[in-house]
């Protein structure tokens, strides 16, 4: 009878474990940096009424969600106080999906302006997430003495 005999699983599965802690650690960064041109231009087309859904509009970076170490996405918020009491009744930022969507029924029609911005960004933000990863990886490697 053959045997076969493995060594050093141990030893992968601790290397394993390093680039994994790694990669956590720099998610959130790596996302982030590839988010940014989506948020450039998510600004860059909002409709501008009195420009607060331009200056509310921001990243929003979330991380260790579950199995999900980094995420991004868009939001609208007003955090400044003289924008916010400007816009005392919340109407321009609080309806930003009237103009992503629309509403037909009221003759509102869609100035989308988020999905774009997502979308035209997308081959973009992989070969940015991919750039980083690998560069994370060969440098967790590195790090664990593989």
């Amino acid at each position: 009878m053959n045997l076969l005999k493995l060594t050093g699983l141990a030893a992968l599965k601790g290397q394993l474990r390093a680039i994994e802690k790694e990669a956590a650690k720099q998610s959130v960064a790596a996302v982030r940096e590839a988010f940014r041109p989506v948020l450039a231009a998510a600004r860059a087309t909002a409709p501008e009424d009195t420009g607060l859904l331009k200056k509310s509009t921001k990243m929003a970076v979330v991380k260790n969600q579950g199995k999900t170490v980094a995420a991004a996405g868009i939001v609208v918020k007003v955090t400044d106080k003289a924008a916010a009491k400007a816009d005392a009744d919340g109407s321009g930022v609080r309806n930003w999906a009237w103009y992503e969507r629309g509403v037909p029924a009221h003759g509102i029609a869609a100035r989308p302006y988020i999905r774009p911005a997502f979308d035209s960004h997308v081959d973009d933000m992989v070969s940015t997430l991919r750039t980083a990863y690998d560069r994370i990886i060969k440098e967790a490697v590195q790090k664990g003495g593989g």
